[in-house]
């Protein structure tokens, strides 16, 4: 009996991206209690012992009986849904990484007109509104996989049977541990156009609806009661949006850019209601198409990311973002667009380091590709915003072995395509350094292991061998640690902005340029091939 508990099965559980566990039993038809006890027993001890981290496990309705083993073994809910709970445990010691539950619930009113200036309104069966005399726009809850402009108008038909196209929004709010004292509500009020006007009332939900004259909506008894200002609020944005105030309302500020465009920078701007963005761009996009303006530059920062569905819905269009801001664009000329494209490729480095005994810098990752292939390689990186190659080549290496180098010159270069995102092109480039210190002191976040490795057994290693590319870059390096092989050495210049700029070319003719810049710089430049 003492060694059945080995050959109990584990659980059958996928690899997650972050190194965890998700363990699906949705198609599970049945499994006792002791069955899932002893393999969750089995499974936990080796996941631990394989690094697994973050541990997911979704129970099925059916299988509800066994919600409480693995809560005794330390696991928690996560969420759950009509047909399952998720439950969830981080193996390592702390913090977690787990990404936490859905934290919201998305609202909406529908503020709908009529070609008469009319608003559609409602009376509730029952509700917080029931009883009360009041007039109310239709509202509802956005449902998963829903958009806000979808839901609207959902709504609005399904309380009404009026058919409405969606205009805008014309503000939101957020109302914090309202839904089950935990989970914070985020209600929009949004503006739609109705395109049929006989109402049928939805007799489930709804006992009475109505076409109201705006002014009387906002006069309703109820709006002017203490407690009820957020009420009035919106009773009053549904007014205001009604009497042409837009046309008083001051423009965006821009700055003419060189190429004919203005360039709207909220970065410093600490607050601004999605009504006040909303009226301001509208009156800005006619200002600045009669001044005769082509492209137009927003950029918004985090704190204001509500303003981009607004930005959006009037043609504007991602241009890039970034951690802090997102960009957006518009061209409003009727020329044809010349708005310069976002970056299109990310720069990779491979670094060489040989030692005086012809031994290479090699590295086995953690994670990554290359996890599982026993391949030691050189090491890799990504060049950061606003950092040269040669200073990237030589931050990667400090970082993931402790050793200090010199750049000495780019030996070659190639790209792939389509490599990162699915989109965009990695161009990646095998850099020579010249190591300072020998004693490795490896990464232990991201690598494995890291050795010095004789040059002619890294290029002999079946994984390189029988890959293309690697295999021509090994053979570079070999080529590189035997004989004279002329790279692309750096040379320091001035860009047209004045600023520091690193032309890479040639060695020889970079030894030339670094004596010589003064009177040849531009004519050698022409002749090699090099990169800025």
């Amino acid at each position: 009996m003492g060694g059945e508990g080995q050959q109990i099965s584990l659980l059958d559980g996928v690899e997650d991206r972050f190194g965890g566990i998700v363990v699906n039993l949705m198609e599970v038809e049945s499994m006792t209690v002791e069955d899932f006890d002893a393999k969750l027993d089995n499974s936990l001890k080796a996941w631990k012992d394989q690094g697994k981290k973050g541990i997911w496990i979704k129970l099925p309705r059916e299988l509800s009986s066994l919600v409480d083993t693995a809560i005794k073994k330390g696991f928690t809910y996560h969420h759950a849904e009509n047909e399952y709970v998720m439950l969830t445990s981080w193996l390592p010691e702390p913090p977690s990484t787990l990404p936490c539950n859905a934290s919201h619930r998305i609202g909406i009113g529908a503020f709908v007109l009529n070609k008469n200036g009319e608003m559609l309104v409602v009376q509730e069966n029952s509700g917080y509104f029931r009883d009360k005399n009041v007039w109310k726009v239709p509202t509802g809850t956005i449902k998963e996989g829903e958009s806000i402009w979808a839901g609207a108008v959902r709504e609005v038909k399904e309380e009404t049977d009026i058919d409405a196209e969606f205009v805008e929004v014309l503000a939101f709010m957020e109302s914090h541990q309202a839904v089950w004292q935990r989970k914070t509500d985020i209600f929009f009020v949004c503006e739609l156009e109705a395109s049929t006007f006989e109402i049928k009332k939805q007799d489930s939900e709804i006992y009475a609806a109505k076409w109201m004259l705006v002014e009387e909506y906002v006069n309703q008894p109820f709006h002017n009661k203490e407690g009820n200002e957020m009420f009035k609020l919106i009773a009053n944005i549904c007014l205001k949006s009604m009497d042409g105030e837009a046309q008083q309302i001051a423009l965006l500020n821009g700055k003419e850019d060189r190429y004919g465009g203005v360039e709207v920078n909220l970065m410093e701007v600490d607050s601004m209601t999605a009504e006040d963005f909303n009226a301001k761009l509208d009156v800005s996009l006619k200002a600045w198409k009669d001044q005769g303006k082509k492209g137009i530059w927003i950029k918004l920062p985090c704190e204001l990311l509500s303003l981009v569905d607004i930005a959006i819905k009037k043609g504007f269009t991602y241009h890039h973002a970034e951690n802090e801001y997102v960009m957006l664009t518009s061209w409003i000329s009727d020329l044809p667009s010349t708005i310069p494209a976002n970056a299109s490729h990310r720069i990779g480095i491979g670094a060489l380091v040989l030692n005086k005994n012809r031994e290479v810098l090699v590295v086995q990752e953690i994670d990554g590709v290359f996890k599982g292939t026993g391949l030691w390689k050189l090491p890799t990186g990504v060049i950061q915003e606003g950092e040269g190659i040669w200073a990237g080549a030589v931050r990667e290496v400090k970082e993931e072995t402790g050793i200090e180098t010199r750049f000495v010159e780019v030996l070659a270069f190639g790209e792939s395509h389509q490599s990162f995102l699915g989109r965009k092109t990695d161009i990646y480039f095998l850099c020579e350094l010249e190591p300072s210190t020998f004693e490795i002191k490896k990464q232990d976040s991201e690598i494995l292991d890291a050795k010095w490795m004789p040059i002619e057994e890294y290029v002999k290693q079946p994984f390189i061998q029988n890959r293309e590319n690697f295999r021509c870059m090994a053979n570079i390096c070999l080529k590189r640690s035997r004989e004279e092989y002329l790279g692309f050495s750096t040379v320091l210049t001035k860009n047209l902005t004045g600023k520091e700029s690193y032309l890479y070319c040639n060695t020889d003719h970079a030894d030339f340029l670094n004596g010589k810049l003064d009177h040849a710089s531009t004519s050698l430049f022409r002749k090699c091939f090099c990169l800025t």
